[in-house]
């Protein structure tokens, strides 16, 4: 008997409970949005890995934390810094676009909005909306998206339609 466990687009995540089960850990406590709580988040990720090397969403729950930690400059959450972190998120946003997530697509299109493709960012995180057009965190990173290229309006929309699909949401979307 194989156990597959589906991720938000219904397609297969793991065979492996553990992993699931320390990736659920890992997308809790980033959740929470604090330092200490994203520190958690990536030792859970990390344990997911390790039991499952090629889990494609725990990669991509990787960089999305360590992209978290470059976007605010939280050096401290990342033991060594600023410079680990952005190579963490360049190394497993690779390892998740093998066999890209919704969650892949969104920090592929913070990144590249962020290095000044806006289009290029724009398409990205469409393609992350038509995997998972209910998935309030990508609703949440195009509303980002949004207000960095000045449209605060549209952004601001998103972000209610992610409160909407997700009635306990973060504190950070309010903040953005």
């Amino acid at each position: 008997l194989k156990l597959e466990l589906p991720d938000t687009t219904g397609r297969s995540e793991t065979s492996n409970p553990a992993a699931y089960d320390a990736l659920l850990q890992g997308l809790e406590r980033m959740r929470q949005g604090s330092e200490t709580e994203t520190l958690a988040a990536i030792e859970a990720f990390e344990r997911a890995v390790a039991l499952d090397p090629d889990y494609a969403r725990a990669h991509a729950s990787l960089a999305a934390t360590y992209w978290q930690i470059v976007s605010t400059l939280w050096d401290l959450a990342a033991g060594a810094g600023y410079e680990r972190a952005y190579e963490g998120m360049q190394k497993h946003l690779a390892l998740a676009m093998r066999e890209p997530t919704p969650q892949a697509h969104a920090v592929k299109a913070e990144l590249t909005q962020n290095e000044g493709r806006d289009d290029e960012a724009l398409a990205e995180i469409d393609v992350a909306l038509e995997l998972a057009p209910r998935d309030p965190e990508v609703r949440v990173t195009r509303a980002r998206i949004l207000n960095a290229l000045g449209r605060a309006a549209d952004a601001e929309a998103e972000v209610r339609h992610a409160m909407r699909l997700e009635p306990a949401y973060s504190p950070s979307y309010q903040r953005v």
